[in-house]
C-alpha cells in the first residue's frame, strides 16, 4: 500500500479467497502492480485449508489480511468492507487478475461521475492466463447508463460482469453492505442487481480484468440447474429483505428460481413451502405476480442443450 498523495484518491482492492492457493499470488500481485499508486489491498481468506494463509502471510505489510472462519462469499465481502479505507472499492476474485491499468481507468470514471457503480467487460483466460474465446460481449458503450426503470420492470437485458469486473464508490457500497451472510457464492449478483436498480452508473466496454476458467470455478460456466435455481432464490430473498423498494426484482428472482428448481427435480411440497414463506407478507397483487411467474418458469422447456456443447468445449480448453 502506498502513501496517499495530495492529488490522488485512495482505492481499495478487495480480494476474496477460498482454497485458491494455486492462483492467489497472481491475483495479489496484479493488485499490487497497478499503475495507479494509491492502492490498499485487502485480502479476505474465508477459512481456506490449502496453504492460502501461508501465501497471504508472505506479503507482510504490503496487504491488509482478514483471516476468518469459512462462512461463504457474502460473509467475506462483509468482513472485507469493514477494513476498506478507500473511496473506491474494486472487487477481485482470488482466481482472477487485474490488468495494470484497471484501477486508473476506474478512477478516471469516478472523477467524471462519483459515488456510483463502475462495471467493465472481462477476458476469459485459462489456468496459465492465456486468452480463451467466448468472453461475454456487451452491446453497451463506455459511458454513463441509467438502467433503473427498465431493470425494475425486468425489461433491460444489460450484461453484468462477474465479481472482478465490479467497482463501487464507498458511498454506494455502504448502502449495499453488510449483506445477508447466507449467500455463499455469486454474492456479486446481490451487489450488481441492487446497484443498477438504485443509481445510474458507468459501464466500460474494455476488458480490464482476466477471469480465469480453470475447471474448478464455483459457478462460471458450470451447468448445474439446481445450483443456479438456488442462487436466484437466495439472491432474490436478500434483495427483498434488504431493500424493500427493490422488491419487484426480488420477486422475479425468487419466482424464476423456484420454477427452475421444480424443473430440476425439486419436490412440490418443498417448493410450495418455500413459496408460502416468501409471499406471506406480500400484498395480494405481488403474490399473484409471483405465482404467475413461478408457473411460467416451471413450465419452460430446457434452453441449455445448445450452450452445453460450447461450455464443455471452453472448459476442456481451460483444464
Amino acid at each position: 500500500m502506498s502513501c496517499q498523495g495530495a492529488n490522488t484518491m485512495l482505492v481499495t482492492i478487495l480480494v476474496n479467497n477460498y482454497n485458491y492457493a494455486s492462483f492467489l499470488r497472481r491475483a495479489i500481485d496484479s493488485a499490487l502492480s497497478q499503475n495507479y499508486s494509491d492502492v490498499q489491498v485487502v485480502v479476505v481468506d474465508d477459512g481456506s485449508n490449502d496453504g492460502s494463509r501461508e501465501i497471504i502471510a508472505g506479503y507482510g505489510k504490503k496487504i491488509t489480511p482478514i483471516l476468518k472462519a469459512n462462512g461463504g462469499q457474502s460473509s467475506a465481502f462483509n468482513a472485507g468492507f469493514e477494513a476498506c479505507q478507500g473511496e473506491l472499492i474494486c472487487f477481485l476474485d482470488a482466481d482472477d487478475e487485474f490488468l495494470p491499468e484497471k484501477v486508473q481507468r476506474v478512477v478516471d470514471q469516478f472523477r467524471e461521475l462519483p459515488n456510483v457503480w463502475y462495471f467493465h467487460q472481462l477476458q476469459f483466460v485459462d489456468k496459465s492466463s492465456q486468452p480463451l474465446g467466448g468472453s461475454p460481449v456487451s452491446r453497451h458503450r463506455t459511458g454513463k447508463h441509467d438502467f433503473r426503470a427498465d431493470f425494475i420492470r425486468g425489461k433491460d437485458k444489460f450484461w453484468m460482469p462477474a465479481t472482478s469486473g465490479l467497482s463501487f464508490s464507498r458511498h454506494l457500497l455502504s448502502r449495499l453492505l453488510p449483506m445477508p451472510d447466507n449467500i455463499r457464492i455469486t454474492s456479486d449478483n446481490y451487489l450488481k442487481f441492487s446497484a443498477i436498480a438504485m443509481t445510474p452508473g458507468v459501464f466500460m466496454a474494455e476488458r480490464l480484468s482476466l477471469q480465469r476458467i480453470h475447471g474448478n470455478n464455483a459457478y462460471t460456466l458450470k451447468y448445474d440447474p439446481r445450483l443456479r435455481a438456488e442462487t436466484n432464490i437466495v439472491t432474490g430473498k436478500a434483495i427483498s429483505a434488504q431493500h424493500p423498494e427493490l422488491r419487484p426484482i426480488g420477486n422475479r428472482l425468487v419466482a424464476k428460481g423456484l420454477g427452475a428448481k421444480y424443473r430440476a427435480g425439486g419436490g412440490r411440497e418443498e417448493i410450495r413451502r418455500e413459496l408460502s414463506q416468501y409471499v406471506a407478507s406480500l400484498p395480494l397483487r405481488e403474490k399473484f405476480d409471483v405465482y404467475l411467474r413461478l408457473l411460467y418458469n416451471a413450465l419452460l422447456p430446457s434452453k441449455m442443450v445448445e450452450s452445453n456443447t460450447s461450455l464443455a468445449s471452453l472448459q476442456s480448453r481451460a483444464l
